[in-house]
């Protein structure tokens, strides 16, 4: 079978219905897993909260008091990992669900390879950091909210440096791992990505009502991308036009322009997954930019998760600067990785779906 790119390793799935099925499944219980083990690291925050108000100085907007309740609970150390270890859960999840198609798929939950490559990670990084420091420096630097004082938080900063690089990870392997091969594997049933997509973003427009547009958006490029785009490097940007769409809505944000930054951010890591084979440089970009933006802001005493303190820029020259970080990332790694494998070979996922041919029966020998 011809080399298949990371979005195409389990195509055709048409032969696989019923073990497409078992995988979602799988996935799904890993995630409200993940929001399980999230809900317990949170709650003796919330107890806290609500035992230490004050009824009479509590504010009288429900919006406000939400507002209160998650930066003071998610802004804590224990909060914070209670949010990372939600979706590093989903790093199991995604190799289990993707053992489900048969010996070996699982994985190409992380590269063409079947493993995940640290070679990779370690040349990604060497390309992707000093982008991201002197991009999120800049950033924080530009940003007028922040103060800067001397006033660590060492669990938080201890947190953020353990827990976020898996939560990175943990969103890659479903947005760009995960979500593409679920739906491009699909061959002839082109109708599929869409159906997909529907659950997803039914749910984030049910969490995140303000960003309804960018989840509809996100399930037009489900739907239309397959019949307009196709090939490898098609199917790389619808799915990551869909995937990335949703990524921002889902981290929904008052600013537009902040808003699709984060799509952008989506789309880049879709794009650097399609270029180097795996998830290894989107998750190395990922976990770069959360963790220069949270460890200095940790250092003030804060987290990023803090009403006050907003993780990305709310106007447009911070969106271009983003764009501009975004792209000198993503051509750092397309000319200085451009020996990374892109494709499979030998025995890939793709392989173990498609029944193979049985041997001819030997004619019976006659004995007399």
């Amino acid at each position: 079978m011809a080399g298949k790119s990371f979005a195409l390793v389990l195509q055709p799935l048409e032969q696989r219905v019923g073990r497409w099925f078992l995988a979602w499944a799988i996935a799904i219980g890993f995630f409200f897993g993940g929001q399980i083990i999230s809900l317990a690291l949170l709650m003796p925050g919330m107890v806290a909260f609500f035992l230490q108000l004050d009824p009479t100085a509590a504010p009288t907007d429900e919006a406000e008091l939400t507002a209160d309740l998650l930066a003071e609970v998610i802004g804590s150390p224990l909060g914070m990992a209670g949010v990372n270890m939600a979706w590093a859960a989903m790093i199991p999840g995604v190799i289990v669900a993707l053992a489900a198609f048969g010996k070996g798929a699982a994985g190409y939950a992380s590269s063409v390879v079947g493993r995940w490559r640290w070679g990779a990670v370690g040349r990604s990084a060497l390309l992707i950091l000093p982008i991201f420091a002197i991009y999120i420096g800049v950033s924080l630097w530009m940003d007028p909210s922040v103060e800067w004082q001397w006033d660590p938080n060492w669990g938080l900063v201890a947190v953020v440096l353990l827990t976020t690089p898996l939560q990175a990870t943990g969103e890659e392997f479903t947005f760009r791992g995960l979500l593409p091969q679920l739906m491009g594997g699909w061959l002839r049933h082109r109708y599929v990505p869409a159906l997909v997509m529907l659950l997803p973003v039914l749910t984030v427009i049910v969490l995140q009502p303000a960003t309804w547009y960018l989840s509809l958006l996100a399930l037009v490029a489900a739907a239309v991308g397959p019949w307009v785009l196709r090939g490898p490097l098609g199917n790389a940007v619808w799915t990551g036009l869909a995937t990335g769409l949703l990524f921002g809505a889902m981290h929904t944000h008052p600013s537009i322009a902040a808003t699709l930054q984060l799509s952008l951010v989506g789309f880049t890591c879709s794009m650097l997954t399609y270029r180097t084979g795996g998830l290894e440089a989107a998750s190395v970009l990922h976990t770069a930019n959360n963790v220069f933006i949270m460890v200095p802001l940790a250092l003030t005493g804060v987290s990023a998760f803090s009403s006050a303190q907003p993780v990305a820029g709310e106007d447009w020259l911070s969106f271009g600067i983003t764009a501009l970080a975004l792209g000198l990332a993503y051509l750092a790694v397309h000319f200085a990785m451009r020996g990374a494998q892109r494709f499979t070979t030998g025995a890939p996922a793709a392989d173990l779906l498609v029944s193979q041919p049985r041997p001819p029966m030997a004619a019976p020998v006659v004995t007399r």
